[in-house]
């Protein structure tokens, strides 16, 4: 979680060769040469007519994130020592609750 601009904001590591695709609580990996909806817009058409099918190959995996994006929300970032990249989803304001964290002293 990170707070850019004012903007609240949750950043994922996406492995290298994957293509990832937010849907809600859930971010499905694609394998890059395959394709996804995210990244071919005749495969999105297809996803939005058809909901349960993102894409014309199956997620080689998946991710659950503790609230719902929009894949309107993401947009990637710097790339990361491993060759991944970070996909950074903006959060809506109520979807964030700022807790006090409170230190006691040890003795």
């Amino acid at each position: 979680l990170s707070d850019s601009g004012g903007s609240p904001s949750i950043e994922i590591v996406v492995p290298k060769g994957t293509v990832p695709e937010a849907r809600g609580n859930q971010v499905f990996l694609f394998n890059a040469t395959e394709g996804s909806a995210a990244a071919n817009p005749a495969l999105k058409e297809a996803a939005d007519a058809t909901p349960e099918a993102t894409s014309a190959s199956m997620p080689v995996g998946k991710m659950k994130l503790p609230v719902g994006v929009s894949s309107e929300s993401c947009k990637f970032g710097a790339a990361d020592q491993d060759g991944g990249q970070v996909l950074t989803c903006k959060l809506e304001q109520q979807d964030v609750k700022e807790l006090p964290i409170k230190v006691i002293d040890e003795l």
